[in-house]
């Protein structure tokens, strides 16, 4: 059997195709010349859609197809042993946006506009095509196709039948253009019917059903591994989405290191939750302090804040106003609190946190005049991962945040 490429939208559709093709995604294909013929298929539904919104009408300029086209064209270009087979697409609907409102559009209506969206990835400029629904008949099945191929200067390979237009043509050593709609889903033998009639690949034997189900030497051992590589593909598939589910997780966790205002505050908030054993979740902002809660007869009262620049003396002053204010409050109720002060800063958030500056000397000082303690979001994540490993405890971390001010070393929690 040839070594043949099948590059197509949505790969995941084709799972159980034939075993003898390779599937690719475009965004994922192997190198042409890897194989002896490589088949684009263009005839997807799901790839004539335009997420572009647009306040014109449907045109070259607002009708771009995937970006890995014009990286495929150089692929073509470049190829030297492969047959390489365009699938064009039947006339199928082309979605896009414009003036907010979804328009679809059937491709025979807008054959100018998909021949230039072709030529992004077609190596041949005056390929011309014209709808007319036909068949072309291929061992003794009939093959549909929407459009028709009207260059007469190229070599031509199969016509419809009856009307006789050109549905394939063959542009170079290693280029064939096709209209037929050959790639059905659980029916490869279209395509090596297709692939026999022009020459690539020599007749596919077709043996009746019996055949596959009379064993013979090694038969049921091999059907066994099969049935066994099944599953294993299956279970390595779900450890792989668990596993992506993780990262996606963490990412989520990590954005405290780029993110601020209410992005950043509610990762913050989980963190603090998590290490205080408590919940926000009855918080009242005011937008005063950004959290304020009591835990074992303290009173925590902090900011959180993300911004480009370093720390600034009104950051760690803008605490200290929160923090008279909340005085005010307790003197009003004749009452007094024990009260630690904490700002969480994603400071130079736009940097490379391995480029970021380190807090200046004259805010630290201000921080341990003030009893406040600046926790920057990567030393709160790394206390995080930490408690997470069980390289800490939680109480070693509280003890420290209540007993120091200034910046938090993490050699002295550890």
């Amino acid at each position: 059997m040839e070594k043949i490429q099948l590059i197509t939208y949505e790969p995941e559709d084709l799972e159980e195709y034939d075993s003898n093709i390779y599937i690719s995604d475009f965004n994922k294909l192997k190198a042409l010349d890897n194989f002896e013929i490589n088949v684009f298929d263009l005839t997807n539904n799901n790839m004539w859609i335009s997420n572009n919104t647009t306040d014109a009408k449907p045109s070259k300029n607002n009708c771009i197809m995937l970006p890995d086209f014009i990286s495929i064209k150089k692929m073509l270009i470049n190829s030297k042993k492969s047959k390489n087979i365009i699938c064009l697409p039947q006339n199928v609907e082309y979605s896009c946006i414009f003036y907010g409102q979804n328009n679809f559009y059937q491709l025979k209506d807008i054959i100018p506009i998909l021949m230039d969206i072709l030529k992004q990835l077609i190596p041949i400029e005056d390929i011309e095509i014209v709808y007319e629904n036909s068949a072309t008949e291929i061992n003794s099945t009939l093959i549909n196709s929407a459009f028709y191929i009207a260059n007469e200067n190229y070599h031509k390979l199969t016509y419809s039948k009856d009307s006789e237009k050109i549905t394939s043509i063959s542009c170079n050593d290693n280029l064939i253009i096709t209209t037929l709609d050959l790639i059905k889903d659980k029916e490869p033998a279209i395509l090596f019917d297709f692939l026999n009639e022009i020459g690539l690949i020599k007749e596919k034997v077709e043996f009746p059903d019996w055949l596959y189900k009379y064993n013979f030497y090694d038969d049921e051992t091999q059907k066994s591994n099969i049935e066994k590589a099944k599953e294993q593909i299956k279970i390595q598939k779900e450890i792989i989405n668990q596993a992506d589910k993780k990262i996606q997780d963490n990412m989520r966790y990590k954005s405290i290191l780029c993110n601020n205002s209410d992005a950043l505050v509610e990762v913050v908030f989980e963190i603090l939750e998590f290490i205080f054993d408590i919940s926000l979740d009855e918080f009242n902002d005011e937008k005063q302090e950004d959290f304020l809660f009591k835990k074992d007869g303290i009173t925590y009262i902090g900011e959180i804040k993300g911004v480009t620049s370093n720390i600034k003396y009104e950051h760690i002053s803008q605490l200290e106003v929160h923090y008279s204010k909340y005085l005010d409050k307790l003197q009003e109720a004749n009452t007094t609190e024990e009260i630690k002060k904490i700002l969480i800063m994603n400071y130079e958030r736009t940097k490379d946190i391995s480029a970021r500056d380190e807090i200046n000397q004259m805010q630290i000082d201000l921080a341990i005049k003030n009893e406040t303690l600046i926790i920057d979001t990567k030393t709160l994540l790394t206390l995080y991962e930490r408690l997470l490993q069980g390289k800490i405890t939680k109480d070693k971390v509280i003890n420290y945040i209540k007993a120091n001010s200034g910046i938090v070393n993490l050699d002295e929690i550890s």
